[in-house]
């Protein structure tokens, strides 16, 4: 299962290594390093390459060499975003340092700056070149060389905590296991409300079981207060706090205002047993998170925030050892469902 969730984390992860060699350009980080050329070829090698990720996401599952070949993609992008976040520290301390009149001119260990990166570009060139032989096709881009950005995402789909249960099959081991984890206080952390990751492979039933689990009537009696965000690709702080508290009054709240979202978020969160559902997290740095965690902690002990995602690097951000894996639906349950969209097809004719 490992496998199939790695594959799906190397999108969002080009793109990071691809915004943070666009803030170096923009900043002339490159230019005090002496790496600004290596930094640029890098870009345009990450950008041609993730034009194709989206189809070769697609069909990884049917082809191994191709899963393969994601995985090195994804490792090649992390060690860019660590080397480039690296780069963009160096040169805030040297400006610091500049600003005290503690050095006159740029640091030393561009040789060594311009070595780190173009061991990268060479991985990226083998990576590029085996490209070549699965013919991946270019996936819809906007001006920007973006596949996913903040437009695209309020395309997506949003999600809500409404499902009818005629149509699920399935997926009740999965739902009792994670009840127990819900409801037993052996999962209670003192200070903290406990996070559940789900993760799993689009189209596996994420939100599907999310759903079920937040209907369930164990649940409504246990927690004093439910809520469900959909926070998709762009983790934005002040609309995950309005879902909350718009979820939990049922009126719209206008403020955009961080500390009076906050403030308002508090009145009630404190002291109360809750469930958050956070659904379609693509969030991976921590930094974003740990605000939001922060808040969270003012609720009463036995306090569950349940997260559904595509990638485990949310649960590793979110400090949690071991997420649950959502595995396929067994082939008879699979059977049962194509059924089910068949009988309805031929009632449309």
């Amino acid at each position: 299962m490992a496998e199939l969730v790695v594959s799906l984390v190397v999108q969002p992860i080009v793109e990071k290594a691809i915004e943070a060699a666009v803030s170096l350009i923009k900043e002339e980080v490159g230019s005090v390093l002496g790496v600004k050329s290596e930094v640029e070829k890098l870009l345009s090698k990450l950008t041609s390459i993730k034009a194709v990720l989206e189809d070769a996401e697609e069909r990884q599952l049917n082809e191994p060499q191709l899963k393969d070949w994601l995985g090195k993609l994804r490792n090649a992008a992390y060690d860019a975003e660590d080397i480039l976040e690296t780069f963009a520290t160096q040169v805030a301390v040297y400006k610091r340092k500049q600003k005290l009149r503690r050095v006159g001119t740029p640091f030393g260990g561009n040789k060594i700056s311009a070595q780190r990166i173009k061991k990268i570009l060479d991985r990226l060139d083998v990576i590029t070149e085996e490209k070549e032989k699965f013919h991946l096709s270019s996936g819809v881009n906007n001006n920007n060389g973006n596949s996913r950005n903040h437009n695209q995402d309020q395309e997506l789909p949003l999600t809500g905590s409404f499902i009818d249960t005629a149509n699920v099959f399935g997926r009740d081991d999965d739902k009792e296991r994670i009840l127990h984890m819900l409801l037993s206080d052996e999962f209670d952390k003192e200070d903290d409300a406990s996070v559940i990751p789900i993760i799993g492979m689009p189209g596996l039933g994420k939100t599907t079981l999310a759903q079920l689990l937040f209907n369930e009537e164990r649940v409504r009696e246990h927690f004093e207060s439910k809520m469900w965000v959909c926070v998709t690709v762009d983790y934005d702080l002040p609309r995950i706090l309005k879902g909350m508290i718009e979820f939990h009054s049922k009126m719209e709240y206008s403020t955009s205002s961080i500390s009076l979202l906050e403030t308002r978020l508090l009145e009630f969160l404190t002291g109360q047993r809750f469930l958050l559902v956070l659904d379609d997290v693509w969030n991976e740095d921590y930094r974003k998170w740990e605000p939001l965690q922060q808040l969270l902690k003012q609720g009463h002990k036995g306090s569950r925030v349940l997260v559904t995602s595509r990638t485990d690097r949310v649960s590793q951000i979110m400090g949690i050892r071991s997420p649950y894996l959502l595995e396929y639906l067994p082939e008879d349950q699979c059977w049962s469902i194509f059924k089910k969209i068949a009988n309805f097809q031929e009632n449309r004719l």
